[in-house]
């Protein structure tokens, strides 16, 4: 069984792999976990939102970890599936306690790390070194 570092290694890579060719998301990916540290998860999505056609493979990607990757940290009894209803029906604050809401930033903020690294690493290995 793989751990939750493992899971989010293993997407990370994968999602660089897939998008290697595309730079805008790749430049993001570099300061995608000080965004989310910084500016907070809602700030740092709708950011990404902005330009959504450049970004929405990120932005799918993200989502669908958050979706499938935390499931055992947050709270037993959190409806998990709220946070994708209703289009944005998780920047509603009626769906989380505070938190709730804080884990699942720090899960986007550790995520994003693994995708800043995978960055990183591809992109060494391109250059040769």
């Amino acid at each position: 069984m793989k751990n939750l570092n493992q899971i989010r290694a293993q997407r990370a890579f994968s999602f660089v792999e897939r998008n290697q060719n595309n730079k805008d998301v790749m430049n993001i990916l570099t300061r995608l976990p000080e965004m989310f540290h910084a500016n907070g998860l809602l700030a740092t999505f709708a950011f990404l939102m902005k330009k959504q056609e450049e970004r929405k493979t990120l932005i799918d990607d993200l989502l669908t970890h958050l979706k499938e990757a935390p499931l055992n940290l947050v709270a037993e009894g959190f409806d998990r599936n709220t946070i994708f209803n209703e289009n944005a029906g998780w920047v509603n604050p009626d769906n989380f306690t505070t938190t709730q809401f804080f884990v699942i930033t720090d899960e986007m903020i550790q995520y994003a790390t693994w995708l800043k690294r995978a960055a990183e690493a591809l992109a060494t290995e391109e250059a040769g070194g």
